[in-house]
């Protein structure tokens, strides 16, 4: 605070008549409060509460970048995060290629041995040399469009670009709904319950699209 706690009021005597303006107040400054950095106090306070409140995942947020062909070299972290980050994609990978295995049967290379073990082993590196592929390739234009680029991409990695519509994608919210309620409710108040569907329909369709009226129908003077 730039004050004390020790603030005093003028208030009105009593005898005085009330009138429409607002009570003349004085504030009694006793000690002026040391106010030296107090907007990096005031920024570090804020960004304490938007890493509380908005805190997005580390695991998500490092796996999107990772899948984004623009920042996927993670060149902003750590040595050891961007390989905890990199295990942590070869794991998402493979619960991903389990889930789609069923529907869409991966390509693998033909082994040369019949053996079990022989397959076990070529099937791991098959798949996991799909995700070093990917962090083999070069980095896109930082303009270039990562969606765009893994269609393009998706025939070569068939599970990843699963992974990167997953995580690369904008949470759908319910804000358009629910601003859509608050304005129907507005417009059906208790004095207008009367109203026909397709009239409320009409009054929340202008409503909502009243600033597109004037280039539709411009007035004429």
């Amino acid at each position: 605070m730039a004050f004390d706690d020790d603030v005093g009021y003028e208030d009105a005597p009593e005898d005085e008549p009330i009138s429409g303006q607002p009570i003349r107040r004085k504030i009694n400054i006793n000690m002026p409060q040391n106010c030296i950095n107090l907007d990096k106090r005031v920024k570090a306070a804020l960004y304490q509460a938007m890493n509380h409140y908005w805190e997005v995942p580390q695991e998500q947020g490092m796996l999107a970048a990772l899948l984004d062909p623009r920042f996927k070299e993670l060149g902003f972290v750590s040595n050891s995060l961007r390989l905890r980050s990199q295990e942590q994609l070869r794991n998402a990978y493979q619960d991903m290629r389990i889930l789609t295995s069923e529907n869409q049967e991966v390509e693998l290379q033909p082994v040369s041995s019949n053996s079990l073990l022989a397959r076990i082993f070529q099937d791991n590196v098959t798949h996991v040399d799909e995700v070093a592929n990917y962090l083999a390739l070069p980095k896109i234009h930082h303009d270039d469009c990562p969606l765009t680029w893994w269609k393009t991409n998706k025939t070569r990695f068939l599970v990843l670009s699963k992974l990167a519509r997953k995580y690369l994608a904008i949470p759908a919210t319910s804000t358009p709904s629910e601003r859509l309620f608050s304005e129907a409710g507005n417009v059906m108040t208790i004095k207008r319950t009367q109203l026909a569907p397709n009239m409320l329909e009409n009054l929340v369709f202008c409503k909502k699209n009243w600033r597109l009226v004037g280039g539709i129908f411009p007035l004429k003077y």
